[in-house]
């Protein structure tokens, strides 16, 4: 179907076409006519200005401020110039010592080190290795190397699974070991709907790598 405005734009031309060759004697045969839109300049301004706005508390607005500052989604001086345009809370935003996102990433021989007591502790101790065996029980056991090899050549995954499967707890490890093994850093962040959700996830994640807390493995809520 043709709009109408296609339809609108078909007549104006026919009639610029009859236009011209009625004056085609008295102008010579040389004439052209050239028909074009005009594109409308894009007020960016009012566009960021219309856009919708969602409250966060002060303690969210810390955490976001400080984690887009430090891993900016684009061009990172201008995305550091719409944090300070918008946002009053970036600049004055403190970092705590305890702040787990603020520790320094590992060397390769942290990473190696790391690996090692993971490994000793994995076969030492009794638990870790009934942990170890439930969790290769597991239904997302199998697809271990598929996820991880999925996650490193696409820029976003969504796997989808039964509750219990493991996705929360294991798709982390899974990419964590990975990153390890090839001696790069990984940081990774899981996101809860609630605060005891996420403390509950950190502690059963610490508790299958037998560690504390605060380690390798920490909560932000």
């Amino acid at each position: 179907m043709v709009s109408e405005r296609e339809q609108f734009e078909s007549s104006y031309r026919d009639k610029l076409v009859k236009k011209n060759c009625a004056q085609k004697n008295r102008s010579g045969t040389k004439r052209k006519i050239s028909v074009h839109k005009i594109k409308n300049k894009i007020h960016t301004t009012t566009m960021l200005e219309n856009l919708p706005c969602f409250s966060f508390s002060e303690e969210s607005k810390q955490v976001l401020g400080g984690l887009l500052k430090r891993y900016p989604p684009g061009d990172e001086e201008r995305w550091g110039e719409m944090i300070g345009t918008y946002s009053d809370t970036t600049n004055r935003m403190e970092q705590k010592e305890d702040d787990f996102f603020s520790q320094p990433c590992m060397s390769e021989v942290d990473i190696t080190k790391q690996l090692d007591d993971l490994s000793a502790r994995m076969k030492n101790t009794s638990d870790l290795k009934l942990i170890t065996e439930k969790r290769s029980k597991l239904p997302i056991a199998s697809l271990k190397d598929v996820i991880t090899s999925t996650v490193e050549s696409h820029q976003v995954v969504i796997i989808c699974g039964e509750t219990g499967c493991g996705k929360t707890t294991q798709v982390p490890q899974y990419i964590l070991d990975h990153m390890w093994g090839k001696g790069e850093v990984c940081k990774i962040v899981c996101t809860q709907p609630q605060r005891i959700s996420a403390t509950s996830v950190s502690e059963r994640i610490s508790s299958e790598r037998g560690e504390t807390i605060g380690n390798t493995v920490g909560y932000k809520g």
